[in-house]
This record gives C-alpha cells, sequence and structure tokens, in this order.
C-alpha cells in the first residue's frame, strides 16, 4: 500500500478539477431544478431534489477530497432548494395543500430538504404559522361553537394535539416550529 508522506498541495486540484466541477454541478442543477419546478408537483420536486442531493453526497464521499465535500452540496443545495424554496412553498400542491390535507410523509420530505440550510425553515413555519392562526380564528369567532365552552374547549385541544402531532411526525419537533405554534395559538386566542 502507498502513502503519500509529502506536504499536502491541492493547488492543482483545487484549481483544475474542483472549480469546473463546482461550477458544471451548479449549471446541471440550476437547468434540472427550472424543469422540475416547471413540470412536477411539490412532492414530486422534492423527491427529485432528495434524491440529487443524496447522489451527489455519495459521490462527494466516495470520490472527492473532504475539502469539496461541503462545497459541493452547498451549491446543489441552493440550486435546488435555496432559490427555489418560495416557488416550491407556493405551488399548489405545496405547504399549505400539504398542512390542510394532514400530508405528513410530504411535510416531512419538504423539512428534510429544507433543514440542511437552516435559513430556510422560516418560509414552512410562516406557512404553519398562518394555517394555525387562520382555522384558530375560525374557531375563536364561531358563535355556535364558541356558545359551548366545553366543546368550544374540546376543539381547541384536538386543534393544539393536531399541530403537535404534526410538528412532532413531519418536523422533528423542532423548536422552532414549537415556537411559531406557540405565538399562533397566542394571537388567535387573545
Amino acid at each position: 500500500m502507498f502513502y503519500w508522506a509529502g506536504v499536502k498541495d491541492l493547488e492543482f486540484y483545487n484549481n483544475e478539477f474542483e472549480e469546473p466541477l463546482l461550477i458544471k454541478s451548479t449549471e446541471e442543477y440550476e437547468v434540472k431544478s427550472l424543469k422540475w419546478i416547471g413540470e412536477c408537483t411539490a412532492p414530486e420536486y422534492l423527491t427529485l431534489a432528495d434524491k440529487a442531493y443524496l447522489h451527489e453526497e455519495s459521490y462527494c464521499n466516495t470520490l472527492l477530497e473532504a475539502e469539496s465535500r461541503g462545497k459541493l452540496l452547498s451549491r446543489v443545495d441552493k440550486e435546488l432548494i435555496g432559490i427555489r424554496k418560495q416557488q416550491i412553498i407556493d405551488k399548489e400542491t405545496g405547504c399549505r395543500y400539504m398542512i390542510e390535507n394532514n400530508k405528513g410523509d410530504d411535510l416531512a420530505l419538504m423539512y428534510k430538504c429544507f433543514v440542511r440550510e437552516d435559513t430556510n425553515l422560516g418560509v414552512i413555519i410562516h406557512c404553519l404559522c398562518e394555517y394555525t392562526e387562520s382555522l384558530g380564528n375560525k374557531y375563536v369567532e364561531d358563535v355556535t361553537l364558541t356558545a359551548d365552552p366545553c366543546a368550544f374547549t374540546q376543539k381547541l385541544l384536538d386543534f393544539k394535539k393536531e399541530v403537535d402531532s404534526m410538528i412532532e411526525y413531519s418536523f422533528s419537533n423542532n423548536i422552532k416550529f414549537e415556537k411559531g405554534r406557540d405565538t399562533s395559538f397566542q394571537n388567535f386566542m387573545n
């Protein structure tokens, strides 16, 4: 077995391989993400994006220098999710649809893709908070429901349990989602 005992100098690697690889990968995923966002539902897009990311992650782990891994994965994630996050959220089958129709697995996939870059989560949290406040306000403003304090209280408890289950199952009990839920409940209860 042969081991290099000299100084690790990656100048040639960086200039002749890594930088062109990063540029080509960025271009490739820009084209793919534009195609996918136009043709696919939100869950389909997220599935393709996740598979592409996992493929690149595997590629990085087996074929690239450790220093290249973070650079490549960051660029792939930015093209697939970072730049397209609002388009994914706003799709007809996007975040609001997933929440309203209790699509826990799709939300979990969205979370998995978005959590790679923490700043991406804000758009999902915002969507969850809007949904929570909107439905909560409907319950609070429902004269028939509020006329019966026991039924009203039970409805709110059931709603809280539903949101809690969603946060646990789809969003891994992320504290940011829990804080968003708490703020939303305070907003419509006051």
